[in-house]
């Protein structure tokens, strides 16, 4: 296996880690939570230097589906950021108007409009004016 080929984690390897599927043994699952996102053969050799077995485990988990090659690490790296970077949608003013008083209507609901009000006293106490 070439040291440089970078590897990252699929949809069905995202899963396996995040959702608990636990349908892979120990060692598998600890390479395909160190491929992550990204890194390369090399890096993952590095990580993981007392794993002899290390070049047939990546090589199952590619056959299988966790894991995958992606073809320069540079377009993954842009392709995340420029996700990342992406402008939120533009919102009308007359949603968010709609929204504003949705919220407002069910904090009157849940909390009441108006504020207790306690006795001279007590307020005083609460406050320290004592």
């Amino acid at each position: 296996m070439e040291m440089t080929m970078q590897l990252s984690r699929t949809l069905k390897g995202q899963e396996e880690i995040f959702n608990l599927g636990h349908t892979l043994r120990p060692r598998h699952r600890q390479i395909l939570f160190s491929v992550g996102s990204g890194i390369s053969f090399a890096e993952l050799r590095n990580k993981m230097p007392n794993c002899a077995d290390l070049e047939t485990l990546v090589s199952e988990l590619l056959q299988n589906g966790f894991i995958q090659p992606l073809r320069n690490k540079a377009a993954a790296t842009q392709a995340s950021a420029s996700a990342a970077t992406a402008p939120a949608p533009r919102r009308s003013a007359a949603g968010l108007e709609n929204a504003r008083g949705y919220v407002l209507e069910f904090m009157a609901t849940l909390v009441g409009t108006k504020s207790p009000r306690l006795p001279a006293d007590e307020r005083s106490a609460r406050h320290g004016w004592l």
